[in-house]
Order: C-alpha cells, then structure tokens, then sequence
C-alpha cells in the first residue's frame, strides 16, 4: 500500500469533502497565517490555516507544489511546532493530520 497523498480531479472532491465531514473532532474555522517545513526543516512555505481541530487543519499553501507526506507546522495560536501528516492535497488547498 503506498503512503503517498491523495490528489483528486474536480469531480472526486466534492466526494471526498462529503466524507471528511464526518470526523471524529469538530473543526473550528480559523484565519491565522503560518508555515509548513519539511521534518529537516530544508524547505518551508507560506500558508494559512482555514479550519483547525484537535486532530488535524486544513490549510491553504502559498505558492507551493506538492507538500511532503509528514512535515511541521509553525502557527503562533497553536503554541510550539505541531508534526504533520498530509491527508489529501487538491490544489493549493491540503488536509493535515496531527502526530503525536
């Protein structure tokens, strides 16, 4: 089984966001600016924190290809760096989940 992300065309996503809604954690709306590294921290990116919960965010990327399958993100609300694992990437637009 192979551990790389999802990419979905158009007409998977709206599929796969009726999915996600059933999460286990509410996630919360959220505006709040921070970055995303590697777990070496070699290479970093802009992005935007849409939605937030216990569990995992979704963020929005600036500029960016294709993230890294585990990585950190840096947001000041949420206090120190918090390890990531990337769930789904469509776009600019991807779904983290967090690691303990």
């Amino acid at each position: 089984m192979s551990s790389q992300p999802l990419a979905f065309a158009p007409d998977e996503l709206a599929a796969v966001r009726a999915r996600s809604e059933r999460r286990l954690q509410e996630r919360r709306a959220a505006n709040w600016s921070g970055r995303i590294a590697d777990e070496q921290r070699a290479v970093s990116y802009d992005c935007e924190v849409t939605n937030i919960s216990e569990t995992g965010a979704r963020i929005s990327i600036s500029g960016a290809g294709e993230l890294p399958n585990r990585m950190v993100l840096e947001v000041a609300q949420l206090g120190p760096s918090r390890p990531a694992r990337l769930v789904w990437q469509f776009g600019r637009d991807a779904g983290l989940t967090f690691e303990n």
